[in-house]
């Protein structure tokens, strides 16, 4: 990726957030606090007149981790709340341009600790939290919930849909405008993490699935092998944590 390819996807993050925090949400704005850490970003949303502790859904939008917002999927985070009578806490994460792998993962990471720490102050149930995210957003949350399996913090599910899951795989040739470009986003923003760290590439992960959490995947046929993660899919069905819709 040359320079100027580089600077130009670095300012459209501060573009996409600038024009982003100026629109009206449906829901609240938040910042979650981190201990010797920068703040977590997000929306909160919740169903009108609720009383009492509900559920939790935790979203990661897609975007090709470089783009789009949470703003983007408001309608749809406001709809979810509404229609399944939960929490919804929709993470605006860091892009990747501004901070690498697995800085996201770990975002949503301690979305969830704080969530669970504070149930009985935010009335919502600590063991009755889903995670969720689409495309690079899915790729986040499986990320995610492999980092809460290693610090023993159950959670009720994880929501894949049509997620990115393996950047150690062969480089897939029918990926529209995004052929050549996933490699090359790991290689210039994230060097550090190798490929084929369970934390970017789900599939490498070689402990036992049984002790993750169930996982709910949508995959989109078309997409290739790289997006459905088939590893990581077998082995989560074999051991019944896998639900396919």
């Amino acid at each position: 990726m040359s320079k100027f390819g580089v600077m130009k996807i670095k300012q459209n993050a501060i573009t996409i957030r600038k024009e982003a925090n100026a629109k009206d949400t449906l829901g609240k704005r938040i910042v979650i606090e981190r201990d010797g850490k920068n703040p977590v970003e997000a929306i909160w949303y919740e169903p009108e007149g609720r009383t009492e502790d509900l559920p939790v859904f935790v979203y990661a939008h897609g975007g090709a981790w470089i783009s789009l917002d949470a703003i983007d999927v408001d309608e749809y985070m406001k709809k979810v709340a509404d229609s399944v009578n939960c929490v919804v806490v929709n993470i605006n994460y860091k892009l990747l341009q501004t901070e690498p792998f697995p800085y996201q993962q770990e975002e949503m990471v301690d979305t969830i600790k704080w969530l669970q720490e504070n149930a009985e102050s935010l009335k919502v149930q600590p063991e009755n939290v889903v995670i969720s995210g689409g495309s690079a957003g899915g790729h986040i949350t499986a990320g995610t919930a492999l980092l809460l399996s290693r610090e023993n913090i159950k959670i009720a599910a994880q929501l894949l849909e049509m997620p990115f899951l393996d950047f150690a795989g062969p480089e897939e040739d029918d990926l529209g405008m995004f052929t050549g470009l996933i490699g090359q986003l790991h290689k210039t923003f994230s060097p550090d993490i190798p490929a084929d760290d369970p934390i970017l590439s789900p599939p490498c992960f070689s402990g036992r699935t049984e002790e993750a959490s169930p996982c709910l995947f949508y995959p989109w046929e078309a997409r290739p092998a790289s997006f459905a993660g088939g590893t990581i899919c077998t082995d989560l069905g074999e051991s019944g944590h896998l639900y396919e819709y």
